[in-house]
């Protein structure tokens, strides 16, 4: 079954989180830009990650949306950290 694009974009934000993990750094903490940096650095270097193939034939409007929903993300995070209700 082909997964959709947000599907893939999905996996590519989860993979990016698990990958600043792997590294020792709190994705929480991490700003979209070097987010992408390090989804640019996962395609580069693990190809066959279905990341990886969303990031080479991604559009602009898709990195857009990369950027959203990890600032989104963030935002959501860090309110349930903090013990902030309603997000």
């Amino acid at each position: 079954m082909k997964m959709n694009q947000s599907e893939q974009r999905s996996l590519a934000l989860s993979a990016v989180r698990a990958e600043l993990r792997r590294m020792g750094v709190p994705p929480e903490t991490v700003h979209a830009l070097h987010a992408h940096q390090v989804l640019d650095d996962l395609a580069r270097s693990k190809p066959d990650l279905i990341a990886s193939q969303w990031y080479a034939s991604f559009g602009e409007s898709q990195i857009v949306l990369f950027y959203q929903e990890w600032d989104q993300w963030r935002e959501w995070y860090n309110a349930l950290s903090s013990g902030v209700p309603g997000r």
